[in-house]
């Protein structure tokens, strides 16, 4: 926009102002200085009542000349992206949302008058300026983990950042959800759920901001083949979250998993067209388990910063071993999880089997004891306890398999069944970190014959 486009619109957007109409709920009105302070409460923290609301207003200009030299105005500037009065916008392959064949040009005449209510007719028109010049725009999406607490936001990858959640309701920033009160005694999720949670935020650019379209809008033109989505750092440019969550895990010796996330539009950008538009637009939530229950480790500065390599380790393993190593990791987090020591012995016997012992080998127990003594111990003595020790982790597996029940040493004398599962669980992970660390799992007939301790390289 020039300079006489961008005055002329701050003109007219300061006579909206003079002649709006703020309506909800049965024809009830606010006035501007509501409206403004609604706005400016739904901006800065999380508010799910007052987002609700704030998305039901449609402010209406009482006067139609004024509405009609606006929709000129946008209209003129974004000729080339308007088709039939519809307009694609990014904001469909960011948050979602809006209609697959564009949404209607009022609808951004909505945002810059919300803009224009919040922060003036010259910042709105500034903010429209830049979201019809600009060639990208940005989005984040939002994964909500249990298992881990960290003590401050930690950027872990370029473009990826660990975001530790208040304990206070009061306090939870805006971009969160909306969630709704459920009359379900049971609900899936509650507010009070995301409380001292941490958050995975990776952050995204997407363009074009608006899409060109060749010929007239269509329910299933394909909005997706229209947009470029890239991760905003050049350091990680496919993150895989299951092994960001993996390299918490390890990290913290606990298991970590993400429970829910959504996609979220920071400082109410212009281009939002969705269901939302205009209020801190984020999409619809996906729930990925109604386990949101858990004690979390808080990470200290050297797990975070073991975090990294421990991603880059796990990315880096050649894909046989990575596919060998899956399974390990995943049976050792769960048995973290785990609150029966039946099942956390159960899923450790898979683990340390699926690393200790080649696939269609017998004599598992001696094999697993016998490659895990070598990969873990540091002498021969070592060696020889450690022996000791995953005979009777086997031993105790299958008890619990074949009995459902956990003896010590095969007898029927009693014992401490909380440290014994520790010392499975702590030995496990030793073995998943040195594989990790090494970046490949040894070869366990070289490792005995050469008679030496195995050592990364």
């Amino acid at each position: 926009m020039n300079t006489n486009a961008i005055e002329n619109l701050q003109v007219l957007l300061a006579k909206a102002l003079k002649n709006l109409r703020i309506e909800y709920a049965q024809s009830q009105q606010l006035t501007i200085h509501s409206y403004r302070t609604l706005l400016q409460k739904c901006r800065s923290v999380y508010v799910s009542d007052e987002r609700h609301l704030a998305r039901s207003i449609r402010p209406e200009i009482t006067e139609p000349k004024i509405k009609q030299e606006i929709l000129e105005a946008i209209s003129r500037e974004l000729s080339d992206f308007i088709r039939d009065g519809y307009i694609l916008s990014a904001s469909i392959v960011s948050i979602g949302g809006s209609r697959t064949g564009g949404s209607p040009v009022e609808n951004l005449l909505r945002n810059l008058l919300i803009r224009a209510v919040l922060d003036g007719p010259e910042g709105a028109a500034q903010a429209f300026d830049k979201c019809s010049t600009a060639s990208s725009c940005t989005f984040q999406q939002y994964f909500l983990l249990t298992g881990v607490t960290v003590p401050e936001k930690t950027e872990i990858f370029e473009g990826i950042d660990l975001i530790p959640l208040p304990m206070s309701v009061k306090h939870l920033p805006p971009y969160l959800p909306t969630i709704f009160p459920d009359p379900d005694p049971s609900p899936r999720v509650r507010i009070d759920d995301l409380l001292g949670k941490t958050l995975v935020r990776v952050n995204f650019e997407v363009s074009p901001i608006f899409h060109r379209p060749a010929e007239t809008y269509t329910l299933d033109s394909g909005p997706d083949q229209h947009f470029t989505i890239m991760l905003r750092g050049a350091e990680i440019p496919n993150p895989n979250l299951d092994t960001i969550c993996q390299a918490l895990s390890v990290a913290g010796r606990r298991s970590v998993k993400s429970v829910m996330t959504w996609r979220s539009l920071s400082d109410y950008e212009m281009f939002d067209l969705s269901w939302g538009a205009g209020i801190g637009g984020s999409s619809f939530t996906a729930i990925q388990s109604d386990d949101f229950s858990d004690e979390p480790v808080r990470l200290n500065l050297a797990q975070l910063d073991k975090i990294k390599t421990i991603y880059r380790g796990l990315t880096d393993l050649p894909t046989e071993t990575w596919e060998k190593l899956r399974i390990p990791i995943d049976r050792w987090a769960k048995s973290m999880a785990e609150d029966e020591p039946i099942d956390q012995i159960i899923d450790l016997g898979i683990a340390l089997e699926a690393l200790y012992v080649p696939v269609g080998r017998s004599e598992v127990r001696y094999r697993l004891s016998l490659h895990a003594a070598w990969h873990l111990g540091n002498d021969k003595n070592h060696r020889h306890e450690l022996y000791k020790e995953f005979q009777q982790f086997y031993d105790a597996r299958s008890d619990a398999v074949h009995t459902g029940k956990l003896r010590g040493k095969r007898s029927k004398a009693s014992f401490d069944v909380e440290k014994f599962t520790s010392r499975a669980q702590d030995l496990c992970w030793q073995g998943i970190d040195k594989v990790i660390d090494a970046g490949d799992i040894p070869d366990w007939q070289d490792l005995i014959m050469g008679e030496e301790r195995y050592q990364p390289t």
